[in-house]
């Protein structure tokens, strides 16, 4: 028979990750997580902030394993390798170096302690370094996210006849 103390029931109740950890034995991913504590009864108390935690974590394991690669910046390209660009790849080249500049000026936010400060949901807070805009870098974390969700559905077949739907092979 299992018995709990009044306050661990309480932080099951409140936290699912935590009881199909300590319950099941169950280690969820990170979007395994937040699809949980978003579909918990309370889903209108949730804000946004596990995603966009998610999303940061998954774009940071992707790109140190190097299975998304990211173009030079054309401010590091010599010169006869920008001019051999058609205008659309160097047009492509400049919105995604701008992109990755973004990217590196988004860092958690710490406190004067160096602990990293949380969200009411107790997820990671970001921000960005400077005066630096982020428009780019959040639309690209947002797309990476897009396309991984239809990766991840299990309704999903690259060989799908759907005309809406395409996708390059190879």
């Amino acid at each position: 028979m299992l018995c709990l103390h009044q306050s661990t029931l309480e932080a099951y109740i409140r936290d699912p990750v935590l009881a199909a950890w300590a319950i099941f034995g169950m280690e969820l991913d990170v979007f395994q997580a937040v699809r949980l504590r978003m579909m918990w009864w309370i889903p209108e108390l949730i804000d946004d902030s596990g995603i966009i935690e998610a999303i940061h974590r998954i774009a940071q394991g992707l790109f140190a394993s190097g299975s998304i690669l990211w173009p030079t910046p054309s401010d590091d390209l010599l010169p006869h390798h920008l001019a051999a660009l058609d205008p659309e790849q160097a047009a492509a080249l400049r919105v995604l170096s701008t992109a990755l500049s973004q990217f590196l000026t988004i860092k958690v936010v710490v406190g004067s302690d160096l602990s990293p400060r949380l969200t009411k949901r107790g997820f990671l807070m970001f921000r960005a370094e400077g005066k630096r805009k982020k428009d780019l870098a959040y639309a690209a974390l947002y797309s990476l996210t897009a396309l991984l969700s239809l990766l991840m559905d299990p309704d999903f077949h690259d060989d799908d006849p759907d005309p809406n739907l395409c996708m390059a092979s190879g």
